[in-house]
């Protein structure tokens, strides 16, 4: 599983990360204090600090000046998780309610919006103009990715085209910033920088149609949030939009009879996953997963041959067989 295979190779420097962030909002207003341990404490799989921690061994390793970025860009991440909650009305996350059930829409922006300056104020210690921009496009595409996806909703009409176009911006968009940056700071060799690149790309872009896999293949207690969260909001990933583009007539009629609804109950979901799986959708799906996959091991083929070029290897070849 992904998790297990990065943290093991690196499991003490994503204990400095880990404790960082823990010390990070130490002395901040008590409610932010209060729900950020929260949030740690709730989990996540680390994905970006790890991938930032891995790109800085290819250049000049200082693990103290790494870890303050590494946390930074998990900041990034935590902010767009609290915003999607509130975006998505989402009760439920990682299997804990959210900040937005717990506390309300209104502290939950704000405390996003403080994450994120938080992570501002970190990258600017560098006082590198080149990791600024790196960040601050991240951010840029993911917030656009967020609103395309937004405009879409409930239309039911999303292209492939238009889906990759949208998971590369409001998801890949930071991994590949993750890998960019953990370079840049450690100062490796500008080839091995865009490498790094097109590996982060295609990771993200791998991870995220796995998730949209995922939400219709396991049950909520595996994935941490309700099953088919995405159609709830109008949103239709990969599964759907092949059904709709490539499924039977049938098929097709009584997936947008469920759709046009917008609001579904259990068993309605329950029988779009049915109709997605009857129609070879899945298949479909994890098959362009292992294209990013190869695409991710053919960019890291371009790296020097030492052991963290294996364990990016290794992290792409198991994204595939992500449970969570």
């Amino acid at each position: 599983m992904l998790k297990r295979q990065v943290f093991n190779e690196i499991d003490d420097d994503m204990k400095k990360v880990e404790e960082y962030l823990f010390n990070m909002l130490h002395n901040s207003y008590e409610g932010f204090e209060s729900s950020y341990r929260y949030l740690l404490k709730s989990g996540g799989k680390r994905i970006r600090p790890a991938f930032t921690l891995l790109a800085a061994r290819y250049g000049k390793e200082d693990i103290d000046r790494i870890v303050p970025l590494a946390a930074a860009l998990e900041l990034v991440h935590m902010a767009s998780l609290i915003h999607d909650d509130v975006v998505d009305a989402s009760d439920m996350r990682r299997g804990r309610p959210t900040i937005r059930k717990l506390c309300g829409n209104d502290f939950s922006l704000h405390l996003g919006a403080y994450l994120f300056a938080r992570a501002l104020s970190v990258i600017a210690e560098y006082q590198d103009e080149q990791l600024n921009t790196i960040l601050s496009l991240a951010g840029i595409k993911m917030c656009s990715g967020e609103i395309g996806q937004l405009s879409e909703a409930y239309s039911f009409k999303t292209g492939l085209h238009q889906y990759f176009y949208n998971i590369k911006r409001k998801t890949a968009s930071l991994v590949t910033g993750s890998c960019q940056a953990g370079a840049v700071v450690s100062g490796a060799k500008p080839q091995i920088i865009q490498a790094l690149i097109k590996y982060g790309h295609n990771i993200g872009m791998a991870y995220q149609i796995t998730d949209d896999v995922l939400d219709f293949s396991k049950d909520e207690k595996i994935i941490g949030k309700p099953v088919g969260n995405d159609l709830q909001q109008g949103i239709t990933t990969l599964p759907v939009i092949y059904v709709l583009k490539y499924g039977s007539e049938a098929a097709q009629k009584e997936i947008l009879e469920i759709l046009e609804k917008k609001t579904f109950e259990t068993h309605e979901v329950k029988r779009i996953s049915e109709i997605v799986a009857d129609t070879g959708a899945i298949a479909f799906s994890m098959s362009i997963v292992n294209k990013y996959v190869e695409r991710a091991i053919k960019a890291a083929e371009n790296l020097p041959d030492i052991r963290t070029t294996q364990i990016l290897k290794e992290i792409a070849r198991s994204i595939n067989g992500r449970e969570y």
